[in-house]
This record gives C-alpha cells, sequence and structure tokens, in this order.
C-alpha cells in the first residue's frame, strides 16, 4: 500500500465512525486503496444484515469468487490465505497487517452471507414394516394372530403371515409370506374382516397385490367400523375386487385370539 500507517489508522476508523472533526480533514478519501477497503465494509455490512431480501448482483458474486479460494475438505479454513491473484505486500507494521485481516474478513463474510446454503436432507418417510413395529409398540391393547394358507393354489403349503390390529385406531397390517404373485390384471387379493357384531357380510379390508418378494406388508384398511373383530380370510377376486365375494377361494385364515 503506498499510504503511510498513520493514514492505514485512519481509514480503518473511518470505516467504523470513530474520527474526530479534524482527522476527517486529514483523510484523504480519494486515495484508490482506501475506496477498495470502504467497498468490502460495505460488503461485510451488508452480508451481515438480515433485511436483505435481492440477491447479490451476479457481476460483484463473480468477482467475489475469482477472488477469494473456499475451504475444501483437504485445505481447511484456518488455511486460506489467497484473497488476490495480486503478490502479498510486505509487511509494513501492526496497522498495515490490521488493515488487510479487515479486508479479508469482509470477504469472507460476504461469500458466507450470499453463497447458496446446502439444503438439509429430507426426512425419510418410514416403511410399511416401520409403521407396523410403531403400531405393535405403541398400542398396548393391539391384537396379534397368525395367518396360515388353504389348500388354493395361490397358496399351498408354505404360505404363511401374521397380523398386528388396532381396535382403538381401527387399523392394522398383514405380514405375508410365499403367497404366489398375482397378475393384477388377471386377479388380485382382498381381505375380509369378519365381525361378529355384524349378521350378513364381513368387511371389506382392501384390495393388495403381491410381487416375487416373498414377503409384503399390507396395510388394513376396512372400509367400514369393526365391532367385534373374529377371523380374517383372503380371498382371491377379480381385478378391483368386489363389493361381496362369493368366498369360492380362499387363500388365507387367521382367527383372532388363535
Amino acid at each position: 500500500m503506498a499510504q503511510s500507517d498513520d493514514n492505514m489508522d485512519l481509514w480503518l476508523r473511518a470505516l467504523t465512525g470513530e474520527l474526530t472533526a479534524e482527522e476527517r480533514l486529514r483523510l484523504d478519501r480519494d486515495d484508490p486503496e482506501f475506496a477498495e477497503l470502504e467497498e468490502m465494509a460495505a460488503i461485510y455490512d451488508l452480508a451481515r444484515s438480515t433485511d436483505v431480501v435481492e440477491p447479490m448482483p451476479e457481476h460483484l458474486a463473480e468477482r467475489i469468487r475469482a477472488q477469494a479460494v473456499l475451504p475444501t475438505a483437504e485445505q481447511p479454513a484456518a488455511t486460506v490465505t489467497q484473497l488476490s491473484p495480486q503478490p502479498a505486500a510486505q509487511p509494513r507494521g501492526q496497522s498495515a497487517g490490521l488493515a488487510w485481516f479487515a479486508a479479508a474478513a469482509c470477504l469472507v463474510a460476504a461469500i458466507a452471507g450470499w453463497w447458496p446454503e446446502t439444503p438439509a436432507p429430507a426426512p425419510s418417510e418410514p416403511t410399511v414394516a416401520e409403521l407396523r413395529d410403531q403400531l405393535a409398540a405403541e398400542d398396548p391393547e393391539v391384537v396379534q394372530f397368525a395367518l396360515a394358507g388353504t389348500e388354493d393354489p395361490a397358496a399351498a403349503a408354505a404360505a404363511e403371515g401374521s397380523v398386528v390390529w388396532s381396535q382403538a385406531d381401527q387399523r392394522g397390517y398383514m405380514t405375508i409370506r410365499n403367497l404366489a404373485p398375482n397378475n393384477p390384471d388377471e386377479a388380485q387379493y382382498q381381505l375380509w374382516i369378519f365381525d361378529g357384531t355384524r349378521e350378513k357380510h364381513p368387511v371389506d379390508g382392501g384390495v393388495f397385490d403381491v410381487d416375487d418378494a416373498g414377503e409384503v406388508v399390507i396395510p388394513i384398511d376396512p372400509k367400514l367400523p369393526v365391532g367385534q373383530p373374529t377371523l380374517f380370510a383372503i380371498t382371491v377376486e377379480r381385478p378391483g375386487g368386489v363389493v361381496v365375494s362369493d368366498q369360492g377361494r380362499i387363500a388365507m385364515v387367521g382367527k383372532v385370539g388363535a
């Protein structure tokens, strides 16, 4: 810098508004280096302001990116010293060092204030199996019982599973293993909940498909309130399910309390 240490002190005190009337007369504001330092201080104030709603002008952003080296995993922030492509000036005493430190702080603060933040990762949605386990853990009155395959070709002897049912919440989950995969264009599985308070038809518990994963967890979505569940049955129906099943193909059954 071309200015003396005295002028440097005046510059720094001018930026903080601490000059006396006599010192203001002595201050050389036309010096280009003072103008540069004053611009950096303005950038710093803008970056700290919570009222800034406009983005950084692109030309200023490009200038800052060109003059700054951002920290990386290999180069921690404490070791980043390159602030300008110009060669570093020789030390001129404590005042000169303080001036350049203030300029560096302004530049880094401006970058931190305007640089786009990395969005936080969105919380992952719980899986159906996790929701099943959560229901079983949170409801002390939850009912759990086994499902067994019948002689229907879709089940054979290997099909098995279990039910977790919350009477208070009127919802639950079925865990099914080894039930034959279905083609949704040809047939679908449908759950029926037999209710001891209903004299006629069981309650539709929802239509579902089985892929070739071997084990599936199916949410139970009864279409009507269930007063006293006694039996859960899975039938094979036409695509989309039926309103009333003829129960011609029952693939799995499970008795509540068994």
